[in-house]
């Protein structure tokens, strides 16, 4: 919750660099005119006046003036008058060509208690705010398993996800561009995680039940993040369609022989999508 709170703190201060405030003066004349800008000069008969958009410089009576008021707008209010806004931010090193990044995340589901994740994006910025690609990964997930059957129990599952992505940058800020980012695409299983938990090492007719688990499928990556020169963080949802089998014959266990036979030999077959909550911290090339 800490980590959260930090967070959101850090996107608001990018979104409040990035929308700042500009103080402007308005003063409105005798004929109904509305000026808006900059006093840059007073006298006791006069006034220097200077238009937002600079094109107008002018000296105005006082006599000519009915009201004097100051007001705050935000940087789109300011560029719809005409504002000129000076560069209050260093522009990130992301130009218009080839992209890449790296990104390792860690979190957890109710299925698999840890759940971590390193993939590779490569793509192309349309513009300095714009990034589509594709991209590649390992994904392992640590399953429950709380009984070994002689050293052969394995309580991870890996995968490799192959994934379309794009990313979305709200400011270009070297120092701190808030962004969203997504990814989708497909979970190839390398290998499984075999559950033999008692719950699972139950005998039926003298045979013992087991319980295999794999990654295979759809696969999603969602996450909204702030980089940092070229440091990224991030937090997020991602998910892949779990396959959830029970067989009954210990010479299924054994890896990598009988990975294939107990996916086709097992006796109850379930299918689901998996979801975890993550934090991950990535670098752009």
């Amino acid at each position: 919750m800490k980590r959260l709170a930090l967070f959101i703190i850090l996107l608001t201060a990018c979104a409040a660099a990035a929308e700042a405030q500009y103080r402007i003066d308005v003063i409105t004349l005798k004929n109904g005119a509305e000026l808006k800008g900059e006093i840059i000069a007073r006298d006791s008969s006069y006034v220097i006046f200077k238009t937002a958009d600079g094109t107008l410089t002018k000296q105005i009576q006082t006599s000519e003036i009915t009201s004097e008021s100051r007001q705050e707008l935000s940087a789109s209010q300011y560029r719809e008058i005409g504002g000129d806004i000076p560069k209050v931010f260093t522009p990130s090193s992301r130009e218009k060509g080839y992209g890449a990044y790296v990104d390792i995340l860690a979190g957890t589901s109710t299925i698999y208690p840890g759940w971590f994740d390193l993939t590779t994006s490569h793509g192309y910025f349309i513009t300095p705010q714009v990034f589509v690609g594709g991209g590649a990964g390992l994904s392992l997930k640590l399953a429950y398993s709380g009984y070994d059957y002689n050293g052969a129990i394995r309580r991870t599952s890996m995968s490799v996800p192959v994934f379309a992505t794009a990313r979305y940058y709200f400011i270009n800020n070297r120092k701190c561009s808030p962004y969203i980012d997504g990814k989708a695409g497909y979970a190839i299983p390398v290998y499984d995680a075999i559950d033999a938990t008692e719950a699972y090492n139950t005998s039926i007719n003298g045979v013992f039940q087991y319980r295999a688990i794999r990654s295979k499928g759809f696969y999603f990556n969602i996450s909204v993040g702030v980089e940092i020169n070229r440091f990224t963080l991030s937090l997020g949802l991602t998910g892949t369609n779990s396959q959830d089998i029970e067989f009954n014959e210990d010479l299924y266990i054994d890896y990598p022989d009988m990975m294939s036979s107990r996916w086709t030999g097992y006796s109850n077959f379930y299918r689901y999508m998996d979801a975890a909550w993550f934090i991950n911290f990535g670098y752009r090339f």
